[in-house]
């Protein structure tokens, strides 16, 4: 027997945006071409499976239809400097598209994958009168490339089919999210009920369409029912779930069952023998009013040759098109069983989930496997505390930034990080604390008398300033945001923190919860069919509670929330992921304070790192930090919004700050015109070593430097900047190259300094 889940897992590792939608036929006829006695593929790219009865004479003809092509999009066009820029196949709400993690498919959908990461101009870089683009040339999808040739030596040519990267993923036992449930979970239901039925049982030959073009027009189903000739269709096709925007006249209620369409354009004694048949068997339904058009395949086989009666049914669906999209695995089991007995098989029951096949998981691992989500349909009180796992001490550079970067730690909860941090900078520092507000703060004591300093040192530059007490800072927390009560369908509401971006946020997974619990969840999405993505208010994150008090068992007013995105490699230079723009300078700052302990660095002053709370909400702790250690000067070291998102005829940003450049020393930033002498220094250190570094041309982000700048009788401070493309998103990028020059630049910048 098929089951649903590993089904629709099957199915959804497939690529099918509208064009290639049969390219994976050979897969999908040796994975379930065994149930039914044929397969084929039409001129139309639609997939048939046919089941012929065995008993005597000739039979009516069933059609079964869903459709396998999923939105998505295609390249437009390859720009100078290695960007690609996409067109929609199909109806996406481009207001989602910045900071989207996506698969390129050079090679169709079983090539190797290129990663991308859409991305678009900053909002802090804006000219005046400007908003945020949100037109699709708006857009650029970085691939890791740097040139139109690079992107062309990669197979990525006009016409490349693009997709949504995330697979399926289980929120709670009854709950799952992915891309391509549009319309997979009803092939998948069909599959699966068609399969499940003996040839013997039926009246009838069964022909199962998994059609093509759906999206973009519906012309596959209707070649597939010209060519079969059908005598009634059944098309299976996703509903509206009721989620918050979506109320209950536009959409059915998870868990009560599939979702049967009342229309003008429905056989209406086909509907009531569906309706009938859930009666008779006690199996939940709910039916919606769509009184001209379903906005099915319906339409387009209702209308084939000398037209076919047909009714549609479909389960609640989530963020329709959206790579967020959601469904109650009950509606989906509930509605196999219905068209199970529809069609005159035996009552399958409950059917068991089954471990899948190894030959099942070739699709999977087409595109990358599907990364295992975390348990979410616990309780409370049967989710242990989850424990911090601690870095090593000896790990290298990359590992310190990955398991830096992917940890949880949203302004004002930066307790997990604390810890990670903690525990590396006991192996090397002569001293190691907390202040009040939760800084870390890490001490190397003076090795060496100033006057002997002074005699031995080459210095770096011919200006190198004096220092009594130096410190570096770099902020711990990282985009995110707090969460009001739970809602009764078990639906939480975010209040603003740091991220409060409707735009970047929108269908992104997100960790929930606090230092010791922490549950899965996505901010959901309303269709674009219903008007799209809103304001923040409208936000909602689903975490695949049934109600309210579920909800409040898992986390709580107050609980904090952030994105939750591992770290990828986007081509062989960047890296992408969350939390990118600070915790870079948390991972320079332990590589350094191990590097100069280990070289047994003779430094004629204390060197302090300091790792900092809440810089993303302007309430840090940087000042108290800076007050208590008495620091003479400092060096913040932070990310900048990269300058080269937008590819304007007239050239008014150019490239200054973008990945690949080096480190970038902004002059000020929106709290702190910076120390001429001290910025000076860094240019020239950099400059004396070799090391890439360019002025900022901008003032940067307001950062730590401000409050630290005005902490006690005034500290001297300067900055040392990376670029990062979509910052304080999901899909931040960065380049490894300018994370090398970083964590140069800092020691000789920290070697290279005198004491008064």
């Amino acid at each position: 027997m098929l089951d649903f889940k590993s089904t629709l897992r099957t199915l959804c590792g497939i690529m099918s945006v509208p064009g290639f939608e049969a390219d994976a036929a050979a897969v999908i006829g040796k994975t379930f071409g065994p149930y039914f006695d044929s397969f084929t593929r039409d001129g139309g790219r639609n997939q048939i499976f046919l089941k012929k009865s065995t008993k005597p004479g000739t039979h009516p003809r069933l059609m079964l239809d869903a459709h396998f092509d999923e939105v998505g999009m295609v390249v437009s066009d390859v720009t100078e400097r290695g960007f690609l820029r996409l067109m929609p196949v199909g109806g996406i709400d481009r207001k989602l598209l910045p900071a989207s993690r996506v698969r390129v498919y050079p090679g169709g959908w079983d090539g190797p994958a290129v990663t991308g990461v859409i991305g678009y101009c900053p909002p802090e870089l804006l000219l005046p009168g400007e908003k945020t683009p949100q037109d699709w040339d708006s857009f650029l999808c970085d691939i890791g490339c740097t040139s139109r040739d690079e992107v062309f030596s990669l197979g990525i040519g006009i016409g490349t089919p693009v997709g949504y990267m995330e697979n399926a993923e289980d929120l709670s036992p009854v709950r799952i999210k992915g891309r391509g449930f549009d319309d997979k979970a009803s092939a998948a239901v069909l599959l699966c009920a068609a399969a499940n039925i003996p040839a013997g049982e039926l009246d009838y030959d069964l022909a199962l369409t998994l059609s093509a073009g759906e999206e973009v027009g519906g012309g596959g189903a209707k070649s597939a029912a010209y060519g079969l000739m059908p005598d009634l269709a059944l098309i299976a096709d996703v509903n509206f779930a009721a989620t918050p925007g979506v109320d209950g006249e536009e959409g059915g209620k998870f868990g009560a069952g599939p979702m049967i369409s009342l229309s003008a354009v429905c056989d209406r004694p086909l509907t009531k023998a569906l309706l009938d048949t859930a009666k008779t068997h006690g199996i939940s339904v709910t039916t919606t009013v769509e009184p001209t058009s379903t906005g099915t395949n319906a339409s387009s086989v209702v209308y084939a040759r000398e037209g076919i009666p047909a009714a549609v049914i479909g389960v609640p669906l989530g963020g329709m098109h959206s790579s967020a999209e959601v469904l109650d695995t009950r509606d989906a089991d509930a509605m196999i069983r219905l068209l199970t007995l529809f069609m005159g098989g035996a009552d399958p029951g409950p059917i068991p989930e089954e471990k899948p096949k190894e030959e099942n998981k070739e699709a999977a691992a087409k595109t990358g496997g599907e990364e295992k989500a975390p348990e979410s349909g616990k309780e409370a009180e049967d989710m242990p505390p989850l424990p911090v796992k601690p870095l090593d001490p000896r790990a290298d550079f990359d590992t310190l930034l990955r398991e830096l970067a992917e940890e949880f730690g949203p302004s004002g909860c930066e307790g997990r990080v604390a810890e990670k941090i903690r525990g590396f900078v006991g192996e090397y520092a002569d001293e190691v604390f907390s202040d009040r507000l939760g800084s870390i703060i890490a001490v190397l004591r003076r090795r060496i008398d100033p006057e002997e300093y002074d005699a031995l040192r080459e210095p770096v530059s011919g200006n190198a300033p004096d220092c009594g007490r130096l410190a570096l800072f770099a902020h711990m927390d990282e985009a995110g945001f707090m969460l009001r009560q739970p809602d009764g369908d078990g639906y939480l509401h975010p209040a603003a923190l740091s991220a409060k971006e409707p735009m970047v946020l929108n269908g992104e997974d997100v960790w929930v919860g606090n230092e010791e619990r922490l549950t899965a969840g996505y901010f959901g999405v309303k269709p674009a069919h219903l008007g799209g993505s809103g304001d923040f208010d409208a936000l909602y994150v689903d975490i695949g509670a049934e109600n309210g008090d579920e909800a409040e068992k898992r986390v709580k007013k107050g609980d904090f929330g952030a994105y939750r995105t591992s770290l990828r490699n986007l081509g062989s230079r960047r890296v992408t992921g969350k939390a990118l723009s600070g915790r870079w300078g948390c991972a320079v700052l332990l590589d350094l304070v191990r590097r100069l302990k280990t070289e047994e660095a003779a430094l004629p002053f204390d060197c302090c790192f300091v790792f900092t709370t809440r810089e993303l909400i302007g309430g840090s702790s940087a000042p108290a930090a800076a007050y208590r250690i008495g620091a003479d000067a400092a060096f913040i070291l932070d990310g900048l919004a990269a300058d080269d998102m937008r590819e304007s005829a007239d050239k008014r940003y150019g490239a200054g700050c973008e990945p690949g450049s080096g480190v970038s020393v902004p002059y000020m930033d929106r709290g702190v015109i910076f120390d001429r002498e001290l910025t000076a220094y860094l240019c020239e250190t950099a400059k004396a070593q070799g090391i890439p570094a360019s002025p900022y041309r901008f003032a940067a982000p307001a950062s730590d430097g401000g409050a630290v700048n005005r902490s006690g009788e005034g500290v001297r401070c300067t900055m040392m900047g990376l670029p990062v493309r979509n910052r304080l998103t999901a899909g931040e990028v960065m380049d490894r190259a300018d994370l090398a020059a970083a964590r140069e630049l800092a020691y000789f910048a920290v070697m290279g300094l005198g004491e008064r």
